[in-house]
């Protein structure tokens, strides 16, 4: 049942591949899933939603996109490369290399992708690794450590040699051929090794080597945005001119992993790392907070999802938009001032507006995804993330210090969360992988929040069994760890209350966490009576 509707008081450059140079590789393969307007004139649709940038740009009218039954099919984008790979020699150093490369291209790279991210992992980073020796390596790295985490059942597993070779040596490509050249190419390029840099890191669970890397890679990419938003205007006549100049030389294929795919993938990464931390934590300062990678580009919900895809990007955004909303609201209260009560109110009232766009068209996308077992799983995923923004937008923000008493009234949707990701792991499970590693959006966040908010101890222990025993990896939230630290939190509250107070001051309200070394964290567990009196809770430290 979707929740009830909360209330309130209150690109990707189009630079054109007209070259004239014959290659044996290109970096794309033929794409099928442009707008119809670009398909009838056979020119590269950037597939902007809902019309493309492409169009708009030319003064044409978009034709739109077809329906999802119409489009190929992203599991088969990448097939095409597996004869290239099979008959290209000198691509490897060694039979375990190409093994490893070919095990990411047929089996990682889906999983990793999942319904929402296949074509950057299954196609784009396949293109690049193809012609880009250090997207390669690592390509192979991930291959490997994927293999080994898949048997070992879990992301604490050791990773393997072969792995920590190819990482090293894309390491001393990029220091040796990136850093005299600052090309918007170079900064593709760079991104594209950072986002695979951390899933690498992620899925050995070297949690402070993939936040650190999150960081740098968010740095390059607002650092190259401010860059380009300033020069644009200066550059325009001298594009003219260089386009002009060179219309008879042959123009090189464009890097295959566009900015706008880069950005979506490191504004999840991003958001997943701020999801986990704890709600007051910034790395920013409170002024730069327009700045921040994961609050931009707030749209209304389209009134169709043409994919599962396409409703992660929105669902995904408007789940990270509302967290920013929380810890915004807690870090500068409404009480600062009458403009800032109307700011809160009026962004309030927005998000509920989003929220409730969001839900229709997710229905309309449940209709077009009928029969399609993993089109299913993808929407009553986001569903599950929908009812989590829903009871986000419901707690009080006017007064935070009454947060976790306000969970007890929305116990049935911490209950539909729960039924809903049960489904999705039950589906998955039947599937037969050991253990599942995703991008993007998962189910291990939201059984950690259940366990976490919900007093209900049934459905806490419910949600904490579903969580040990799913063998999950969602980016950086990894369920083996996740469950140790929501049993710590279960069993530290149970001990507190089994007085039969019922001190509110006893909860649990957040769990602070600073990683050290490869694998070990010190998390501090602080109450609500903390919070209210400055303390620092209780340290603990954690090794896996």
């Amino acid at each position: 049942m979707a929740p009830e509707t909360p209330t309130s008081d209150s690109d990707k450059s189009t630079k054109a591949t007209t070259g004239t140079a014959k290659r044996p590789l290109r970096f794309h393969s033929k794409v099928r899933t442009g707008c119809l307007t670009c398909k009838s004139r056979k020119v590269k649709c950037d597939e902007t939603k809902p019309r493309c940038h492409r169009c708009t740009r030319s003064g044409r009218p978009c034709g739109g996109y077809p329906a999802p039954e119409a489009r190929s099919s992203p599991e088969t984008a990448g097939s095409p490369l597996l004869g290239v790979i099979q008959t290209t020699s000198g691509l490897f150093g060694s039979t375990a290399e190409k093994r490893s490369f070919q095990f990411f291209q047929q089996h990682a790279s889906k999983s990793l992708g999942g319904p929402f991210h296949l074509a950057f992992w299954g196609r784009e980073v396949m293109q690049a690794a193809l012609h880009d020796p250090p997207i390669r390596h690592l390509v192979v790295a991930l291959g490997a450590a994927y293999e080994d985490f898949e048997s070992s059942g879990t992301a604490a597993g050791t990773g393997s040699e072969l792995a920590l070779q190819q990482a090293n040596r894309a390491i001393h490509l990029m220091t040796t051929s990136l850093t005299q050249d600052s090309s918007a190419e170079t900064t593709h390029r760079l991104l594209t090794a950072s986002i695979l840099f951390i899933q690498l890191a992620s899925m050995r669970g070297h949690m402070a080597e993939a936040t650190q890397h999150i960081r740098s890679a968010v740095k390059v990419l607002l650092d190259h945005e401010r860059a380009t938003s300033s020069n644009s205007n200066n550059n325009t006549s001298s594009q003219q001119q260089t386009v002009s100049s060179s219309s008879s030389s042959p123009t090189p294929p464009p890097y295959p992993v566009p900015l706008a795919h880069l950005r979506s993938i490191l504004t999840s990464t991003y958001g997943q790392l701020r999801a986990m931390i704890n709600d007051t934590a910034r790395d920013v300062n409170p002024a730069q907070q327009n700045d921040m990678l994961w609050t931009a580009e707030l749209s209304p919900a389209p009134t169709l999802f043409t994919s599962p895809a396409d409703a992660h990007v929105f669902v995904e955004r408007l789940f990270y938009n509302v967290l920013a909303f929380s810890q915004d609201s807690e870090l500068r209260p409404a009480s600062e001032s009458p403009e800032r009560l109307g700011k809160i109110v009026a962004r309030h009232r927005a998000l509920c507006v989003a929220w409730e766009g969001g839900r229709d068209a997710l229905e309309g996308l449940a209709g077009l995804v009928a029969g399609d077992e993993e089109g299913e799983r993808a929407v009553l995923l986001l569903r599950a993330y929908l009812v989590l923004v829903a009871v986000r937008l419901r707690l009080d923000v006017m007064r935070p210090q009454r947060r976790e008493e306000a969970y007890d009234s929305l116990e049935d949707c911490l209950v539909e969360m729960l039924e809903l990701c049960r489904r999705v792991v039950d589906g998955e499970r039947g599937e037969g992988s050991r253990a599942l590693c995703r991008s993007g959006l998962g189910c291990v966040m939201l059984l950690h929040t259940i366990v976490a908010r919900c007093r209900n101890s049934r459905v806490r222990r419910r949600a904490l069994s579903l969580l040990q025993t799913c063998a999950r990896r969602e980016g950086l939230w990894d369920s083996t760890l996740a469950a140790r630290v929501a049993a710590q939190t279960l069993e530290m509250e149970e001990q507190a209350l089994q007085g039969g107070d019922g001190c509110e001051d006893l909860r649990i309200r957040e769990v602070k966490m600073e990683w050290y070394g490869e694998k070990g964290a010190f998390l501090r567990f602080v109450t609500v009576g903390d919070w209210k009196n400055g303390g620092d809770g209780i340290r603990k430290s954690f090794h896996w």
